[in-house]
């Protein structure tokens, strides 16, 4: 089962998934429930699906390389706390991630050294990210799961997950990572006052 609604498609272009098996009774049965509800794309947005997926190759190593470098600045930023990016030095299980993957992708998170509320202006000041709970697109997609995507889980499910309120998720687009950076600088300089 696989959403082609994020990097698949990759645009914010579609809603759609993907189910793919070897097992031909269970082909059968999923053509017959596609048959009966009607759950299909249209052809339109099929279409846009599979052109998104023709530039996927070029599109994962841009989402990659971005990402690689802005949880490299920001590891070393004093006003990042932590980065999660299996692709660090610091991340517990880069000798993991390297045995099970080719790269590492383009989502992080981080925390800021800094309260839930300042973790929000930050985030209210980039300029170059939008603020959006899907991932995979070739913008570069920003949020914060306790007041978003997970602001319906209680507080000690989430405290005890480790997604805590200043948590910062970030899909990385396709935008120069000097830009990116640039964005980053200036967006924390508002919150803390130009302090680096």
């Amino acid at each position: 089962m696989l959403s082609t609604t994020k990097y698949i498609d990759g645009h914010n272009a579609t809603i759609g998934g993907s189910l793919a098996t070897h097992d031909t009774g269970f082909t059968e049965r999923l053509r017959l429930v596609r048959k009966t509800l009607g759950t299909i794309q249209a052809p339109f947005d099929a279409w846009l699906t599979l052109q998104g997926l023709k530039t996927l190759p070029a599109r994962l190593e841009l989402h990659r390389r971005g990402a690689s470098q802005l949880a490299a600045w920001m590891d070393s930023h004093p006003k990042v706390a932590r980065v999660y990016y299996p692709g660090l030095d610091s991340f517990p299980q880069k000798v993991l991630a390297e045995r099970q993957q080719s790269g590492f992708g383009g989502m992080l998170a981080f925390e800021l050294d800094a309260s839930a509320a300042d973790s929000l202006r930050f985030i209210d000041a980039l300029k170059l990210c939008t603020c959006a709970e899907s991932l995979g697109s070739v913008e570069t997609l920003i949020t914060n799961p306790a007041t978003a995507s997970h602001c319906d889980i209680r507080q000690e499910t989430r405290d005890r997950l480790g997604i805590s309120d200043r948590l910062v998720r970030l899909s990385v687009g396709l935008e120069a990572p000097e830009d990116l950076i640039a964005d980053f600088e200036q967006a924390l300089a508002s919150v803390f006052g130009g302090a680096r």
